[in-house]
């Protein structure tokens, strides 16, 4: 009698989220079609909110509200008494933007992501992918923006507080090498040239494939990842040079 072989035990979040991170074929095929986003999703939550805490301690909630608006020209038309009523407004909501920002954000853009590389994939390119499986694969898919984020804790902890970039703490992409006073629009459009987040494209581009079962190509899984951060990138640099 010919012996049948026993499935394979499911992997841990933890053994998978190793693997994305340094074997990403093999820890996306770890996922067999499954839906699994509750871990990494929730990493990159926590972490943001340690993150959020952490500047709110070291730095202070009005001398985060004062770095961003030193160089805005509408606060700098006020009279010291609006400029002072403004800022106490803003210290005081502060951080409730910021924790809400800490968990909707990754939690959205995650969701975003999927949403948009799942229309391409299951309804242009006809690939039978459930949605669930397409946030799956989003979610570990940024990771390493959770390890851009550990850093970020790592640098708001070991620096000067009055020295830190909140703009761009880790300073991994080409905006660290343009001056304060440059266009707000150049450094968004440089900010988006950074190298956490050419890993999770990456892995966004190796991944679906192999959620999909191989059903699209991996130079059809580029083009659809690019084409879509491209927009993206296009899109917010135009809004930041319309309102800035």
């Amino acid at each position: 009698m010919a012996e049948t072989s026993s499935p394979r035990p499911p992997i841990g979040a933890a053994r998978r989220i190793w693997l994305i991170l340094t074997a990403p074929p093999q820890g996306f095929a770890t996922l067999e079609g499954r839906s699994d986003w509750v871990a990494p999703i929730g990493v990159l939550v926590v972490l943001s909110v340690i993150l959020t805490a952490s500047i709110g301690h070291r730095v202070g909630w009005r001398a985060v509200i004062e770095k961003r608006l030193e160089n805005n020209p509408r606060v700098a038309e006020l009279t010291p008494e609006q400029r002072q009523q403004m800022l106490a407004q803003a210290e005081r909501s502060a951080p409730v933007f910021g924790y809400a920002g800490a968990v909707v954000g990754p939690v959205l853009g995650v969701v975003v992501t999927a949403g948009a590389l799942w229309a391409v994939f299951a309804l242009g390119f006809g690939a039978a992918m459930p949605f669930s499986l397409a946030v799956s694969v989003a979610s570990y898919g940024f990771l390493p923006l959770a390890l851009q984020v550990l850093i970020g804790i790592g640098v708001v902890w070991l620096g000067p507080p009055e020295n830190l970039n909140l703009e761009n703490l880790v300073a991994s992409n080409v905006a660290a090498f343009l001056a304060a006073t440059s266009p707000a629009w150049l450094r968004t459009l440089a900010a988006s040239v950074d190298l956490f987040t050419l890993w999770t494209l990456g892995l966004l581009i190796i991944g679906f494939p192999i959620a999909t079962g191989n059903a699209v190509s991996r130079g059809r899984s580029r083009a659809a990842v690019l084409s879509l951060w491209l927009l993206y990138v296009a899109a917010k640099t135009t809004l930041v040079a319309i309102f800035s």
